[in-house]
């Protein structure tokens, strides 16, 4: 095929991926934001305040809030409507307020304060229920836990906990210093990171008893001399993050289900070239999960990173805080803002986030030096008529509020299933329900427009950790399908999560060769259920204007349905594709490729050739589709390449060359094309202009060995590949091709001689093993190979690849994941089972190929051969009617004489006389078809057994058939 339908499955999931990536806003537009702050002078100590619109990127002045010494720290409840602090100036308060965020003067209400807390208090943070506080005490080396009372003040302090130890660096950790306390979010545990010891405890509370305990295990160890500061968790994936105030580090853990900590990263947060002095302070992660964010005091800046799909870091880039000293920042719910406090230039700044990557907007003075942030929601909320005093009144202004102050994805899903309990009570008004299931539908689809495309873009491992979430998703979606069986937006989510379902679903081996027929019937029913609702949504949109109103929605549709029928129905593809032109045209201009790809697919060369120079010539008139240019040439260039036609598939690609010159893939293709079209001169002058630019190219000399071949010059063929291997030693296709020239030039003991010192080397490698064996197969040493495959078998136990408990201990696994285990064993049986067929030990060679059928249920080969041994061993304990139903299948998959041999030799075994009969004359009519003399004679000489009404049988003492196909 001229292009794989894998690559373009990818290709449109990318689209999908990126068709979907936009920032949903969760919560209202306009904030108060709170600064905690040091006292510079008495009379500006307190904690400030200003308002912030979202929309606009407007932040105001700060203006005190309240008077109080030394707000350290603050945090605020979920509804915004209680803010708590840490503070004080000789002796450490916790203070708590009600914050009236409709009001211009009087923002905070003082409740109560509790003393005598410690020394340097620096954290606090509320539980999911609210009724607890707990806090970090830095100086005093402890931390202690404060219930509170329903209407927000602080009760009583409920329970202390001291802390021991002390870690390497002197200064900094002659004792244990607590320096932050974090609630796993929707559980009852908790983190403190203690810079002293280099550890993060792990307590769990019992809110009925008030107290808490620690956790088993009860902390994780860091680097020495790190000092982890403070801790974030990610949104979706279980994975927190902790940043190390002294090592400039952040360490990534995965969260076990003990609560343990695993590290699995530890990345810096400097750039490379940086030498400086620097603490970090605080760590970040943006709403939806894709970047992370720390602050560095020293060189003064926030870091950025990727967040990959396992939740490791990829560092990015630093952008300056345009301050001096970030000691917290915070982003808006939204993800689309950011406020950096910068304690020692006594200023704020604020930064727009665009693709991630933070905008410097402003700076803003404070009187005091501000140490923390805090976002509170302004809620805006229309009250309903005076008139409208019901049971129903009361629930919608409930709703609405609920809605309203909705700034998580948690709270979005808890809103979309208060709304479907009562839409499931019977006794609920009708008249209420469009209105509740309006509310559900708009919270669920918030929730998919993020949770969605996230799970799609992970690989396997990362959808298999994410099953609870796949299943709650479809199980949320089919809901909001029930009671709004008309949203446009939920058939297309539904879809999507089928998909990802689907993986979840499929076998763990099929899952890994991507090629059972199994998997392709759960293909088929996944498919068809998707395609329903796409057509239904689809048809829905281009009802009205909602595909006008909607492009993206609908373009990210058309897109997914062409995902599935491009394998199946690819004119309809096509359509869909075409379709997204109609009313999408910018957006049609990024799926020129793929609309390409897929007439490439569907065969039909005149309409290709047609579609291609005119996407060719409009994309040369806009220069923004450089890219796309470059992509439809190079496809342009490949489909020519399939038909042979090499003189216009180089012309393209110097085309190509002369917008790209140093593009070393486009340089071998043209000399690959050059050597095609016998122009060896000229291939052998662009390969060696190629190695003189990079001298050290391994590849580039295993190219040039085989130009050298192919013109007879074997010594300098075998230089070159002497070359490849001193510049990558584990380059396993120039050690092959090494061999298959001294075997083909009679020189066979130097290329068993040179395997040998190789694998004797390499005792643990098995590509180096395994390669000594392909040279005694090739030389038809069969026994000398079995040897070795059994010595291998013995070191790396491939039969443990079908007990997944063996597997997990096996020798292998430390380096190796399953799949790449698996694929050894694959390639292992396929050549064990021939060698064995071919010194006439049936037995194990039957063993080897159900195996190997195990591992690729389709190899046709090996359900051929395996029928064979099944129909015609003079062994009678190694027969099996089951011969026909291998040989039918590998019939099926590869019709061929041979193949035909085998299952008439199947029927006779199983006394079907007659269709063994008319199965061998099938097999004659091809053979000679094909003038395959030799095989014509064997099939003669095989139809009189069974014109005799005999089953045929191999002679115990000779080699049983090999297939006259075998790859």
């Amino acid at each position: 095929m001229f292009w794989f339908i894998r690559n373009l499955r990818r290709e449109l999931k990318t689209l999908i991926f990126v068709c979907l990536m936009i920032p949903t806003i969760l919560c209202a537009q306009e904030y108060r934001v709170f600064f905690g702050t040091y006292n510079r002078e008495n009379d500006a100590k307190g904690i400030y305040v200003s308002d912030f619109n979202a929309d606009s990127g407007e932040l105001s002045p700060p203006q005190r809030a309240v008077e109080v010494d030394n707000p350290y720290f603050l945090t605020l409840s979920k509804k915004s409507d209680f803010l708590y602090a840490v503070g004080g100036e000789k002796k450490d308060f916790l203070f708590a307020y009600h914050s009236h965020l409709d009001k211009k003067e009087g923002v905070l209400e003082s409740l109560n304060s509790l003393g005598d807390l410690g020394r340097s208090v620096c954290h606090l943070t509320l539980d999911a229920s609210e009724r607890f506080i707990l806090t970090a005490h830095y100086g005093s080396h402890e931390i202690a836990l404060f219930s509170l009372k329903p209407d927000g003040s602080i009760e009583k302090e409920a329970q202390r906990q001291k802390f021991e130890g002390k870690g390497p660096n002197a200064q900094r950790q002659d004792a244990p210093h607590p320096h932050g306390v974090l609630f796993l979010p929707g559980t009852n545990l908790f983190y403190v990171p203690d810079l002293g010891t280099d550890r993060i405890m792990i307590y769990r509370l019992d809110a009925e008893k008030s107290a808490f305990a620690p956790n088993d295990p009860p902390f994780v160890q860091v680097a020495p001399g790190s000092g982890p500061r403070h801790m974030s968790f990610h949104p979706y994936l279980k994975v927190a993050y902790v940043v190390n105030e002294l090592s400039n580090t952040v360490c990534v853990f995965s969260i076990e289900s003990n609560g343990g900590l695993k590290e699995i990263q530890t990345i810096s947060t400097l750039p490379k070239d940086w030498s400086g002095e620097n603490t970090a302070a605080e760590v970040a992660v943006e709403p939806f999960g894709r970047f992370l964010y720390a602050s560095n005091r020293g060189h003064d800046s926030v870091a950025r990173f990727k967040i990959a799909n396992d939740g490791t870091l990829t560092f990015l880039e630093t952008t300056s805080v345009e301050g001096k000293t970030p000691r917290h920042f915070a982003l808006d719910p939204s993800g689309k803002f950011l406020i950096v406090a910068n304690q020692d230039s006594n200023n704020i700044t604020l930064f727009r986030v665009e693709e991630g990557a933070p905008k410097f907007i402003k700076a803003l003075e404070i009187p005091a030096a501000p140490v923390c942030v805090a976002f509170a929601e302004l809620h805006k909320i229309e009250h309903l008529s005076e008139e409208t005093t019901t049971d129903e009144a009361i629930r919608l202004d409930d709703l609405i509020r609920m809605r309203l102050e909705a700034t998580t994805l948690r709270d979005v899903g808890g809103l979309a299933q208060r709304c479907f309990d009562l839409l499931e009570n019977p006794e609920t008004e009708k008249e209420i329900r469009p209105f509740l299931a309006a509310i559900a539908e708009n919270a669920v689809l918030q929730q998919a427009e993020v949770v969605v495309p996230q799970l799609s873009n992970l690989g396997e491992q990362g959808i298999q950790n994410a099953k609870g979430l796949v299943l709650e998703m479809r199980r949320t979606l089919e809901k909001v399908l029930k009671h709004s069986p008309q949203s446009i937006a939920g058939h297309l989510y539904y879809a999507l999560i089928l998909e990802e379902e689907r993986k979840i679903n499929a076998p763990k081996d099929e899952r890994s060769d991507g090629a059972s027929q199994n998997d392709g019937a759960e293909k088929v029913r996944y498919s068809v259920e998707a395609l329903e609702h796409l057509e239904q949504g689809l048809e829905l949109a281009f009802q009205g204007d909602f595909a006008i109103e909607n492009k993206d929605i609908v373009t990210q549709a058309l897109l997914l349905k062409t995902m599935w029928l491009c394998e199946n129905n690819i004119e309809s593809a096509i359509q869909s594709i075409e379709k997204i032109q109609t009313f999408n045209p910018e957006a049609f201009q990024n799926l020129r490729t793929i609309y390409i790809q897929l007439l490439a697919k569907m065969g039909d060369d005149s309409r290709f050739c047609e579609e291609i120079e005119k996407q060719i010539a409009e994309a040369e008139k806009d220069p923004t589709q450089k890219k796309v240019l470059f992509e439809l040439r190079r496809l342009k260039m490949l489909r020519l390449i399939e038909q042979q036609k090499f003189e216009g598939a180089l012309e393209v690609v110097q085309q190509l060359r002369e917008d790209i010159p140093e593009n070393n893939e486009l340089a071998q293709m043209e000399f690959m094309l050059l050597g095609m079209l016998g122009r060896r001169d000229e291939a052998l002058e662009r390969i060696n202009a190629l190695i003189e630019r990079e001298p050290i190219s391994s590849q580039l000399y295993l190219s040039r060995a085989k130009l050298f071949y192919d013109d007879k010059n074997v010594e300098k063929a075998l230089e070159d590949l002497e070359k490849c291997a001193v510049f990558d030693p584990s380059n396993m296709e120039a050690y092959l091709l090494k061999w298959d020239i001294l075997q083909k030039e009679g020189r066979v003991d130097e290329a068993i001689k040179d395997a040998e010192k190789l694998a004797s080397e390499n005792p643990d490698d098995f590509e180096f093993n395994f390669g000594l064996v392909l040279i005694f197969v090739s030389a038809e040493r069969y026994g000398v190979a079995v040897e070795h495959l059994e010595k291998m078998n013995e070191k790396w136990d491939f039969a443990s690849v079908f007990d997944e408990k063996a597997d997990a201990n096996s020798q292998t696994q430390d380096t190796q994941t399953a799949d790449d285990n698996r694929a050894r064993a694959r390639r292992f049986y396929l050549v064990a089972s021939d060698c064995y067929l071919n010194i006439g030990n049936r037995r194990e060679a039957k063993d080897c190929y159900e195996k190997l059928l195990r591992l690729a249920p389709d190899y046709h080969l090996a359900l051929n051969n395996l029928a064979w041994i099944m129909s015609t061993a003079p062994e009678d304990d190694l027969r099996s009617k089951d011969a026909v139903e291998f040989a039918t299948k590998a019939c099926e998959l590869h019709p061929d004489p041979g193949y035909f041999s085998t299952l008439a030799a199947a029927y006779a075994e199983a006394g079907d006389f007659e269709k063994a009969l008319e199965i061998i004359q099938k097999a004659i009519d091809l053979a000679k078809e094909k003038k395959q003399d030799e095989m014509v004679e064997a099939l003669l000489n095989e139809k009189s057994f069974y014109d005799a009404r005999k089953p045929f049988r191999e002679p115990a003492e000779a080699e049983p058939q090999a297939d006259s196909n075998a790859e």
